[in-house]
Order: C-alpha cells, then structure tokens, then sequence
C-alpha cells in the first residue's frame, strides 16, 4: 500500500518560487522556502492521504507495523525540499553525543541531493584550512567567514553528505532535497548581517570541526544508494519506461518524485508529489522519472577471504552494496599476516562508509577450507596452509567485536540464496568453480552444514580415476580436474603440441580460460571444452542424487565462460540423474552475484 503525502510549508526571508512553480507545491503564497515531506516533530506535521481521511503523519506511524528494522527503535528523520532564493544561513550541526548532553535529543548528519541550480549557483561545504576558533569567530564578526570555506559550484544529480561538526551554507538559486537523522538541529553562526539574525554563536563554535575538510566533487551519477548510515538510506532509481518495485520488509519508504511524471498504479504523480509506502510493497510503476527513495536499513560486514585478496562489504538488507574494500592475502607469510590483513580490510570497510567505528558488533568471514564453526577455528585449510588455526578469536580480539567464521562456498550459497531472487526456491545447491571447487546447500532454507560443518566439500568428492593431485593431497576429486590450476596445466600442455595451434591463438599473457572462446573454431579447443563439461556433469548429476535440490546454481570465476553451455548441461544433468526425467526437473542457473557472492554471505552471516 501506498500513501500520498501532504506536506507542511515554510516562508523565510530567503525562500524562492520553484517549489511552487516547478515542484507543484499547491499554496497561495507566493514564495517557499522549503516543503516539508516527512517529520514527526509537532511544530511542523505533515499528513498522508489514506483511502478515506487524511491523518497526520507522526498519527500513521503510530498506528502501522513500520518493518522489522525499526522494531524497539525511535524513528529519525526529518526530509524537506529546499528552495534558497537567496543566501541560507551559515550554520553547523552538533553530533550525537554533544546534543544528546545538552538538548536530550540527536544531533544530525545530511544528504543534500542538488534537484535545480541556477548558473554559477554554490554551496558552501567545511573549512578551506585549518584554523582556530578565535579565527573563526573574529572572521564570523568581522563579516569575512565565507572566505574561510569551500565554495562548491553545483550541477543538477549532485549529491554531497554533510556531517556534524561541519560548517555548511547553502547558496542563492538551489533547489535541493534534504534528508537528515531528526527534526533539524543546527545552530546558525552567520546570516549576511540581516536585521536581527536568530544566532547560536557560542554553541555553534561549541562543536565546530576546525580542521580542513576535503570536499568529495568526484560525484558517481550512476550511484544508486547515495547516502547510508546509522540513521537513513537514500536510493535512487531512475524510471524510463514502465518498473516492478519492491519494497523490503525491513522498514516503510518514503518516495519523492524528483524529476519526470510517474504514474503508480494507475495514480499519477509528478515532479515534488511524495509518498509512503508500506513495508514489503509491490508497485508498478509507468512513464519517465526519477525517484529518491529514503527508508531505514539494516546492515551487514562481512570479509571473503581468498586465496590472494580479501575482499570485504557492507551490505544493505535490500542487496546493495554499501562499501567495499580489498587487501592482499599474503597467506604464504602465515597466520599473523591473515589476521592482520583482515583487521586492514574491516577497517577499509569502516573508513569508506558513513558509519561509526562502533556500530558494528558482529562480522562475518569467509575461509577456505574445513571450518569449526562453532569454535570459530579454521581446521584445515589447504590453499592457505593454515591448520586448526582460531581466525575467529584472534580477529575478534583485534577488532573487540564477535567474528562469525564459516566455509567460503557456505557464504557464497547463503549470499546467493540470501540477497537474490533464489529464497523463492526452498531447496538450492551453489557450486563454486574457482581456484579450488566449493559447495554451499540451502535446505528448507537455511544453510545446511551437516554434523561437522563440511557437509558441502563437493570439491574433493572422488569422481574420476586421474593421476593429478589435489591440493588436499589425495586424487581424483572434483576439484583436482575443474580447478583452474588443472585447466592452466592442461592448457599449456595442450599449447605445447604444435599439432593444436593453440600456442597461435593464446599466448603466454592470456587466461587459459581463452581455451572457451576458441571451442567452435579450434577442434582441440572444442575436444578440451568437451571432456571439461562431462566431467562438471560427473559432479552434477552426483549433487542431484544426493541432494535432489530444487536448483544448483553456478558460481566462481570459470562460471562466467562456461555459462553459454547451461541450456545444454541442464538437459543432461537432468537425463543422467537418478530417475532421470521421471524425476522433479532440477534447474541448473548461473551465479547472479558472481564473485562477490562470498563476500555477501559473509555479511549475511551476521544477520541470518
């Protein structure tokens, strides 16, 4: 379900006349200084139009299940459209801790999200130095304080993030949305010596960030999630046609229609119209727009560890992807170097997004190899060479937060299965085609890891007679003749015959993997490509009749060259499977997340 907004509007000295003339504001004034479109706060009370009455908003939210990310919890937030027809205020927003103290309520941190500019228009976003607080307050008296700060010319999709602390002003001639944690507090340090300027000097100086601030003007017009943080999310999403939206169970949205006109089930709604919307919504949505979407998420951390990087993420409840980091492995150098590595990689997660070092209480691993998931100890791990080694306490101690460690192919299947369209299956087998083989079984969905937790070590099912060794030590296992070790030994083996004028069509630069491009040109290419499907299909059919999953999914970085013979597998699979086509059909599908799907069932890991 969905909810049209009624806004509450204000008029100040520097208010304009976009938001009544390009934003569809229906007043009778003849100029505003912003729209208020959600907040809580008594003294400026919006309402939302229901099928039979409009009731306030703070009303709504009292009465309705707001989403499971919001259970127990205040909600904080306060989003306003902007229309600065002359200079705003200088102003600063005090932190948590520093409001909580002398306001008993939370600072702010904002999202500005620039919707109209006019020419050589501007913000004014920290200080250009350092300086002190003397300097700064002479400059404030003195009328020179604007020369003190960044002055940041603007383009219409530019989005920046102002945290407390950090002086701001916003400029003549912008129109911007305005997302911030609560009921606005600021206090105003300059006002361009209007008559009888309302302001907080002493608190303002009280809290300023003194130091010079780094503007971040390399904006990505194609981000989808522009701010996340402990308090709000804001996404947006750009329409050109017709959309199916969904809404996560997680928390309600609210949804502004920036640009363009969009019709929603047959309702239509134009440029500055905004709307609630229920948790776990289903909307169809028409036209050519743009929409920002502001909702309360929750959070995931997690880091896959591999054989050379460690890739880490911060993922969102929708699937998003919040932040990401990256940092060598370095196993060869042992325990010690892995944990440290890690710690610089959660660390990399913390730093590249807007949460406090703090928030974050659990944080999931991936790792290769057997795993006690209980005890958090890595028992064995051949490709890193670590043996009953507790990552989870020594990773745990240096960060003081709880790490939750399990198999690398566990959290692939449990990202795949977790954060994609794959949780409509009950049962899903993921299989990891990569340096090693791995395995992940979702089952009555949830992750089934068996009495010792290696259940799913599909890599080293002994499959087929071979003389090659495996990197657990013994031979013929799956992993040993899909591996990439064993696809670049065979490859160079096959360059190596001049009779296959492979050495003529991959060279010493490129992947073995190239020796799949080649299979409908070369006959030894397409000889190779063969024998390496039947023996995939050895380890396919063996996971359909152990398992009789609803789907097995394809995963790891081979996948994405073998993913064009899927149709041809899947018919196969199915034909040599125990039963054969008198049994349940099983789908065979690609990855969707690819190889970040580890790193994402890491994160999951701590919420699952």
């Amino acid at each position: 379900m969905f909810y049209k907004i009624k806004p509450t509007f204000n008029q100040s000295i520097w208010a304009g006349t976009k938001l009544k003339y390009r934003y569809h504001k229906g007043t009778e004034l003849e100029s505003l200084s912003d729209s208020i479109e959600f907040s809580l706060d008594d003294s400026s009370m919006p309402s939302v139009q229901g099928d039979e009455k409009t009731v306030l908003l703070k009303d709504y939210i009292k009465s309705n299940k707001l989403g499971k990310n919001l259970e127990n919890k205040d909600v904080n937030l306060f989003v306003r459209i902007i229309d600065a027809g002359e200079n705003m205020p200088v102003e600063v927003s005090p932190s948590d801790e520093y409001a909580i103290i002398h306001h008993n309520k939370l600072g702010d941190n904002k999202l500005w999200y620039i919707l109209d500019t006019d020419e050589d228009a501007c913000i004014y976003l920290g200080f250009n130095n350092d300086y002190t607080r003397e300097q700064i307050e002479e400059a404030i008296k003195d009328g020179s304080i604007l020369n003190c700060l960044n002055k940041v010319q603007v383009r219409v999709g530019d989005y920046y993030k102002v945290p407390s602390g950090i002086i701001y002003a916003i400029g003549k001639g912008i129109t911007l949305y305005e997302v911030s944690q609560g009921v606005d507090t600021s206090y105003r340090l300059y006002d361009y010596d209007r008559l009888d300027p309302l302001l907080n000097l002493e608190e303002g100086l009280n809290v300023l960030n003194y130091n010079q601030y780094v503007v971040n003007t390399d904006i990505d017009r194609k981000a989808k999630v522009l701010y996340a943080g402990k308090y709000f999310e804001v996404i947006k999403y750009n329409i050109f046609d017709k959309y199916n939206l969904r809404f996560n169970e997680g928390s309600f949205s609210l949804v502004t229609i920036t640009r363009g006109q969009l019709s929603i089930d047959t309702v239509e709604f134009k440029r500055g119209d905004s709307f609630l919307v229920d948790p776990s919504s289903y909307l169809h949505l028409e036209g050519k727009g743009e929409l920002l979407i502001t909702r309360f998420a929750d959070y995931g951390i997690g880091l896959d560890v591999g054989g050379t990087s460690i890739k880490g993420a911060i993922i969102d409840d929708a699937a998003n992807k919040i932040a990401e980091c990256k940092t060598p492995t370095e196993s060869e150098l042992g325990e010690a170097v892995i944990v440290g590595h890690m710690k610089e990689c959660f660390l990399g997660l913390i730093k590249n997004s807007n949460f406090p070092r703090n928030y974050f209480t659990k944080l999931g691993v991936g790792f290769p190899g057997h795993i006690d998931t209980v005890n958090g100890i890595v028992k064995f791990s051949n490709n890193l060479g670590l043996t009953n080694s507790p990552i989870a306490e020594l990773l745990g101690k240096e960060l003081g937060i709880e790490v939750i460690i399990d198999n690398d192919a566990n959290c692939a299947a449990l990202g795949e299965y977790y954060y994609t369209d794959k949780r409509k299956y009950h049962d899903m087998f993921l299989v990891t085609l990569g340096t090693g083989v791995g395995g992940g079984a979702i089952i009555d969905g949830k992750l089934f890891k068996g009495g010792q937790g290696s259940i799913s070590e599909v890599g080293h099912m002994k499959v087929k007679s071979d003389s090659f060794k495996c990197t657990c030590g013994q031979y013929g296992c799956f992993e040993a003749l899909l591996s990439l070790k064993r696809l670049k030994l065979d490859v160079d083996q096959l360059r190596a015959n001049p009779e296959t004028h492979l050495a003529e069509l991959i060279s010493d630069d490129d992947k073995p993997l190239k020796i799949f491009q080649l299979d409908e040109t070369n006959e030894a290419a397409k000889e190779y490509v063969k024998k390496y499907q039947n023996n995939l299909l050895l380890g396919l059919v063996n996971i359909c009749n152990l398992f009789q999953p609803e789907v097995i999914v394809i995963g790891g970085g081979v996948s994405y060259v073998i993913s064009k013979y899927i149709p041809l597998l899947e018919r196969k699979m199915n034909a040599y499977k125990y039963s054969g086509f008198d049994a349940p059909k099983v789908r065979l599908v690609h990855a969707t997340l690819g190889n970040e799907a580890g790193a994402y069932g890491a994160a999951a890991l701590t919420k699952y």
